[in-house]
């Protein structure tokens, strides 16, 4: 049984995550369409992402590294990226929660080590196993190593589908140049620019 309606998602994260996952058949409510509330709370300006973009991919450098002992992967460019806009732009301005998704647990412990200091309660750090049934004003989505062979497996792409989901307002993608290299990253990217929505931050 596919799923054809959703409750969550604004339009343009919905229709991106139809698009990749659903043939195209995965649509926002029709009562949602004219309904204040539900838009209202899906249009709100993040830092420099105006209210009505809802999906943004965000430059990185490439540069991830392989830490042995977790047997995982990091990137310090993204973390430390996902960070400043975190401190910049965050909930005290923007009253909205934020949940971070990687699939590697090094850089989940990464991201959380640098977050800790600040005590942001409204900021959900999670690897993307663990976050079925979650929802967040804010998604942002670090893949940390598109080159890993995980992220080519039929079980990455369930994986990206519920990360991606997971957004009501805001979906941010943290990319590489290498990252885009990889057949469904490029076809995430290609999407987006295709919906004319992407932008990079200057950070």
């Amino acid at each position: 049984c596919q799923l054809t309606e959703q409750y969550r998602m604004a339009p343009p994260i919905s229709d991106l995550v139809s698009e990749l996952f659903y043939d195209n058949k995965l649509h926002v409510a029709n009562a949602l369409h004219s309904n204040p509330t539900w838009l209202k709370v899906r249009q709100f300006q993040f830092g420099p992402i105006p209210k009505n973009q809802h999906i943004s991919i965000i430059n990185v450098a490439t540069t991830p590294n392989y830490d042995q002992l977790q047997n995982s992967r990091t990137r310090m460019a993204s973390a430390e990226t996902i960070v400043r806009m975190i401190l910049e732009y965050g909930s005290h301005k923007t009253k909205h929660n934020v949940v971070i998704l990687t699939p590697f647990v090094a850089q989940l412990k990464l991201i959380k080590q640098m977050l800790n200091p600040h005590k942001l309660n409204w900021v959900k750090p999670n690897t993307v196993h663990r976050t079925q049934g979650t929802e967040a004003s804010i998604v942002i989505f670090d893949p940390v190593d598109g080159t890993n062979g995980f992220l080519s497996m039929d079980s990455a792409r369930r994986l990206i589908n519920v990360a991606l989901s997971r957004a009501q307002a805001k979906l941010i993608l943290m990319f590489s140049e290498t990252d885009r290299q990889i057949e469904f990253l490029s076809s995430i990217s290609d999407s987006v620019e295709g919906q004319c929505s992407n932008s990079s931050f200057g950070l």
